[in-house]
């Protein structure tokens, strides 16, 4: 290789590897700020002690991003969540769900509920005002604006990765569960145990109690 075309050669390699930060901007286009993490279920002794559930094999990818100054969504954080099956298995049937725990500011007199016509969950204050917040506590909601692909009628429309599917639908908010630390009844699924852990979390996923 002649010196000419070495220096060409090592041209073109800086020209793709490098970073301008004007240009290579990580994560989401225009957000502020994009975080991301995987995880799995593959360490049976970690995944069965959590709700007494074996591993099946699945991976989550989860993309976090938010905007600031735009005031229409400057406190909002949107997430993609991505499921990948890892195993050979073939699942045909299941659900998917969102869980958290939202206390606004003192978790004692808090209120929950949803409106199924917006895909929306919220959790507000049971008065007007809040020991941390003081008087007129914010509100807080989780909005499911893109759900799982579904197979649909053929004038359905379902979008995926960026691409809209002919004969495919997004799912909407079908179910909206509670539950409640030291609440009898509500109580919170609990841990290493399948019977009280696993098919209760599944049992919620369904609107049952």
């Amino acid at each position: 290789m002649s010196d000419r075309l070495r220096k060409e050669h090592h041209l073109k390699i800086e020209i793709i590897i490098g970073y301008n930060p004007n240009i290579d901007i990580p994560g989401i286009p225009g957000a502020d700020q994009t975080l991301w993490f995987v995880a799995n279920d593959l360490d049976s002794i970690t995944c069965t002690k959590f709700h007494g559930s074996p591993p099946m094999g699945i991976e989550l990818q989860v993309t976090a991003w938010g905007y600031r100054d735009i005031d229409i969504i400057d406190n909002s954080l949107f997430k993609k969540i991505i499921l990948i099956n890892k195993s050979k298995n073939t699942f045909e049937d299941m659900y998917a769900s969102i869980w958290n725990d939202s206390d606004l500011g003192e978790a004692g007199d808090d209120f929950i509920g949803c409106d199924t016509l917006l895909n929306l969950g919220y959790t507000y204050n049971g008065d007007d005002h809040d020991i941390y917040f003081k008087y007129n506590p914010p509100a807080v909601g989780f909005k499911f604006l893109q759900g799982p692909i579904i197979n649909g009628t053929q004038n359905d429309e379902g979008r995926f990765l960026g691409r809209i599917i002919t004969g495919k639908k997004n799912l909407l908010l079908t179910s909206f569960p509670y539950v409640g630390k030291c609440d009898p009844l509500y109580h919170e699924p609990t841990f290493d145990n399948y019977e009280n852990g696993t098919l209760r979390w599944y049992n919620l996923m369904q609107g049952l109690n």
